[in-house]
């Protein structure tokens, strides 16, 4: 009711990680808009968004209805990716409810059952804060998370207020 798609997934994943359900919580509402399962929007180091103009994958034609990430899209973006994503190109792009980009961390939930299932990418999110919080403290983890401190200091907005929420 309080704007996450995927209360029950959240819940449970959060809870396997041993994360606090707020800030799970909150990194999906920064993300995602609540944990929609959707592409995202990052651009490689020549500022041009991935896929559409990096030949190969074509973003808008795996992206599927308004933006949603299907099994079938995903697997014609890991092609694509695994061709010319893989460091020290940096093409990759966010994935599902938790913005995966990474690719070892789109790896890992695929070794799950699949980077495009909101469960496997959420559990993926989950336990790698899980870890940074435990060594770094939130700050520094949601730092890390994104790669920016200004999107620390905003989830940490949201994580006081689903803390308030959820109490």
């Amino acid at each position: 009711r309080a704007g996450i798609e995927v209360p029950r997934i959240a819940y449970e994943e959060a809870r396997r990680a041993g994360l606090e359900l707020a800030v799970l919580a909150a990194v999906l509402e920064q993300e995602t808009g609540g944990g929609r399962n959707v592409w995202g929007h990052d651009r490689d180091s020549d500022g041009k968004r991935v896929g559409p103009t990096n030949g190969g994958w074509r973003l808008d034609e795996a992206m599927g209805e308004q933006g949603t990430v299907s099994e079938d899209g995903y697997r014609a973006y890991r092609r694509w990716r695994d061709r010319n994503g893989r460091p020290p190109f940096g093409r990759m792009q966010g994935v599902g409810p938790m913005q995966l980009t990474w690719y070892s961390w789109q790896d890992l939930a695929d070794s799950y059952g699949g980077c495009w299932d909101p469960r496997y990418n959420v559990r993926v999110g989950a336990e790698i804060l899980a870890r940074a919080i435990k060594r770094s403290g939130l700050h520094r983890a949601l730092w890390q998370y994104n790669g920016a401190e200004s999107y620390a200091d905003a989830v940490e907005k949201r994580v006081a207020k689903w803390r308030r929420v959820l109490n």
